[in-house]
């Protein structure tokens, strides 16, 4: 049991409207449901980004002759290994630092890339990176990406707020890699999140059993429905589970039953839509100019040079 993850959920359920934030989605179940939900075919973002690493990594690398590469959010990084090949490929790349919430899924992957790259110092780093990022000692010039689009998970101060700490992580001779999910066709958009499958269903309906792990509750996945929303407005989507009856939850270190009421939604995530001029503003506002965009109409990968 975290005890500050407990205190994340505790708060998060006996706040009006309820709400917890992404990182309960990504225990080990769920950043392999979570790896599923990339392979499916609705799922374009993953596919989408890949493709243009691809195209782009090598000129990335020479733009920015990066000696260490930090990935938050890493997974099972595999996206990164695009961006290392050209590193490598370019000569100067000296260390990589993956950073992630879930240390099982990290471990592995952190293993089998030091086989791979036997000439890099790869040294991953367990941590939730939405807060202050706490890298060590870097040779520069450093490259932070924030790849999949995770960055639409947040809302706009907190997304600008999150930038200037990737743009502290990187230094003054760094640079921001950041993937965001573009502003198109809405059935595309929305199927992306109701597969026919299920899987994202299944993982966002894993925070049931998060919450029980963690706070020793009995709650049932089938207390809830997974409801993905489209808010026209702010241009995201907004995933939430709704209680299907009235629940009453004891929550480690409140007095009180915490209750649920039949058809109360909880907040899990949301996940916004860009324009690349929305992104080069908030790159802006964070301390950092976007030096190129290399963007395929589904999806765009932003790199940035931090203000000096």
């Amino acid at each position: 049991m975290s005890s500050a993850l407990v205190d994340v959920i505790v708060h998060g359920l006996t706040s009006v409207p309820k709400s917890l934030p992404p990182l309960v989605l990504y225990d080990e179940r769920g950043s392999r449901l979570f790896e599923q939900i990339t392979e499916l075919p609705e799922y374009y973002p993953t596919q989408a980004e890949r493709s243009l690493l691809q195209s782009s990594a090598a000129a990335i690398a020479a733009a920015t002759e990066m000696r260490t590469l930090v990935e938050l959010g890493a997974g099972v990084l595999d996206k990164s290994q695009i961006l290392l090949d050209a590193g490598v490929a370019q000569g100067n790349l000296q260390s990589y630092v993956p950073v992630d919430i879930s240390a099982e899924v990290l471990g592995e992957s952190a293993e089998a890339l030091r086989t791979k790259y036997a000439s890099l110092v790869i040294t991953a780093l367990e941590a939730d990176f939405m807060g202050e990022l706490t890298l060590g000692e870097l040779h520069g010039p450093t490259v932070v990406c924030f790849l999949g689009g995770t960055i639409g998970n947040l809302f706009p101060q907190e997304r600008v707020s999150f930038l200037r700490r990737m743009t502290r992580a990187a230094g003054p001779d760094g640079y921001l890699l950041v993937g965001t999910d573009l502003v198109k066709d809405l059935d595309r958009i929305v199927s992306a999140y109701f597969d026919s499958a299920q899987v994202t269903e299944a993982f966002l309906l894993n925070v049931v059993d998060v919450i029980n792990t963690e706070c020793g509750t009995e709650l049932l996945r089938s207390d809830f429905d997974y409801v993905p929303l489209w808010d026209a407005r702010e241009k995201r989507m907004d995933l939430r589970l709704r209680a299907r009856a009235d629940l009453e939850v004891c929550l480690p270190g409140v007095p009180h039953a915490c209750r649920i009421a039949r058809d109360e939604e909880i907040r899990i995530e949301v996940s916004a839509k860009f324009t690349l001029d929305q992104v080069a503003t908030e790159l802006r506002a964070a301390g950092a100019h976007a030096v190129e965009h290399y963007e395929n109409g589904d999806f765009a990968l932003t790199l940035a040079a931090v203000d000096r």
